[in-house]
């Protein structure tokens, strides 16, 4: 038995799943479970990979959530280990953790592994998607809200900053003919006080359980500019077009995730 536990919002429930085939590919005797109670999963929009992607979720039981629900209390309380450790024994029955190392998925192809169940997008998305073929699209992610908070702005919310993203549209203009920045945030208004690059289409239609459509959106564009955030780490992932991808040089104070690809460029 092997519990996995699936914890924030759709880009971290992602690097979970990642984490279960692998699962699955190396203990292929063994059951995988799934529990799906963690309250991070409401802070954001719920389990939402199921909905949005084509994906076989590990079944739950009493007994598992009951297992992973022990297993986490003795976490908090210091007696057992921390996640995101790449070799696994026997005697590990729970992962709890958010799990961002390309390890297990390095050899998979992720955008077979993740394919969007609708990609049918109407009305101004539909617009939107028509802009971004018809150009030389360059996706702008830009994550504020709770990035604010005194408590993440230590963690993760000084890295991208406008520096950041100035540089990176420099990058963008130099070496795209006639690029537009398609901006995708959680505060357009943030973006358009300070930065607002030139040739901007702001989108702004989606949000709550809409917000899977903007990695969409972004996963169609020639070219992203990341911020600090799985949510366009994997819109960048699932790109079609081998266009060039920034982002950066600082994922959170303490470390860097070993997520990604070579061909990338850090800012």
């Amino acid at each position: 038995m092997r519990i996995v536990n699936f914890l924030g919002g759709l880009g971290n429930q992602m690097f979970i799943y990642a984490l279960c085939e692998h699962l699955r590919a190396t203990y292929p005797g063994e059951r995988i479970f799934g529990y799906y109670r963690s309250g991070s999963l409401d802070v954001h929009c719920g389990l939402e990979i199921d909905k949005v992607f084509d994906v076989r979720l590990p079944k739950s039981t009493l007994l598992s959530d009951f297992i992973s629900m022990l297993y986490v209390a003795c976490k908090r309380m210091g007696w057992t280990r921390w996640e995101n450790e790449r070799h696994f024994t026997r005697y590990d029955i729970v992962f709890d953790g958010y799990w961002l190392d390309s390890f297990f998925y390095k050899n998979k192809d992720v955008r077979t592994m993740f394919r969007f169940r609708n990609t049918g997008m109407t009305g101004r998305n539909g617009e939107i998607l028509e802009m971004i073929k018809s150009s030389q699209s360059v996706a702008l992610h830009v994550r504020r809200g709770d990035y604010q908070n005194s408590e993440n702005m230590e963690l993760f919310g000084k890295f991208c900053n406008v520096e950041y993203y100035k540089k990176a549209i420099g990058l963008m203009e130099k070496t795209v003919d006639n690029p537009v920045f398609f901006v995708f945030s959680d505060d357009i208004d943030w973006v358009k006080a300070n930065i607002s690059p030139e040739n901007a289409v702001y989108v702004d239609v989606n949000s709550g359980a809409d917000s899977w459509k903007d990695m969409y959106l972004m996963s169609r564009c020639r070219h992203l500019i990341m911020a600090n955030s799985t949510f366009s780490y994997w819109a960048a992932m699932l790109k079609e077009d081998n266009g060039t991808v920034v982002y950066p040089h600082k994922w959170y104070y303490w470390d860097n995730p070993d997520i990604f690809p070579e061909e990338w460029t850090a800012l």
